[in-house]
């Protein structure tokens, strides 16, 4: 949904949920091992997870018919919020390959994942960030962000936030972390009934001892930035 600092809108009607396995590809095996089982699921009425792969994403967000549809803004700016919302270094191998290191192994899993589903965090110069939008066809467009602000996670404020203007001049926050923290700055015209399922899917998987996080995004108007 669309988190933010202060004030955004809520949660889409489509819930995104992935299994990543140590080299951030989503397969078979890293949904049966790290997502959540079908008898999880079923207490909380969830789908089965989609089997996606490589570069699925960002096939889906070059196909112009996909573009119609309701979900679409906000398919996309999740998997900006992973490849630019973190503190990872991209490292370049001598094979053009892109790894990633951080502090936060979470970070590199998610960043990794972005990678994969063909929204990259390339090397950058101080202030920037550097996505590569590729595909399968290995056609890919390069966009460059200016990093206004970056808060980091602490154990206070449980979140981390940046602030990035793009080339059209647009500026976004986004932000990813407990769900406490950005249940309390969604907007008050958020789905209520939408929310609590989403609440209800979050606790339920927490107990069980699974892994969960929240991420969002706002447009922040340059008047009020």
């Amino acid at each position: 949904g669309e988190g933010t600092e202060k004030h955004g809108k809520g949660a889409s009607n489509n819930n995104v949920y992935l299994g990543l396995n140590s080299n951030g590809n989503v397969t078979d095996k890293s949904r049966i091992s790290l997502l959540p089982t079908k008898n999880d699921r079923l207490k909380v009425n969830l789908p089965p997870p989609l089997k996606i792969s490589n570069n699925y994403m960002a096939n889906y967000i070059s196909n112009k018919q996909n573009n119609k549809l309701p979900q679409f803004s906000l398919i996309k700016e999740f998997w900006y919020a992973l490849s630019i919302g973190n503190e990872c270094v991209p490292i370049e191998g001598k094979n053009g390959s892109i790894t990633y290191s951080g502090l936060s192994p979470d970070d590199i899993e998610l960043v990794s994942a972005a990678a994969k589903q063909g929204f990259a965090l390339q090397k950058s110069p101080n202030d920037f960030k550097i996505i590569s939008l590729g595909s399968s066809s290995g056609h890919r467009i390069i966009e460059k962000y200016k990093v206004l602000n970056m808060i980091s996670f602490t154990s206070d404020r449980k979140r981390m936030s940046i602030i990035v203007k793009t080339e059209n001049d647009e500026i976004k926050l986004y932000i990813k972390g407990a769900d406490s923290e950005i249940k309390k700055r969604l907007s008050s015209d958020t789905n209520r009934k939408h929310l609590a399922s989403i609440t209800k899917c979050t606790d339920y998987f927490s107990s069980k001892g699974y892994r969960t996080l929240f991420v969002g995004y706002k447009i922040i108007p340059l008047a009020i930035y």
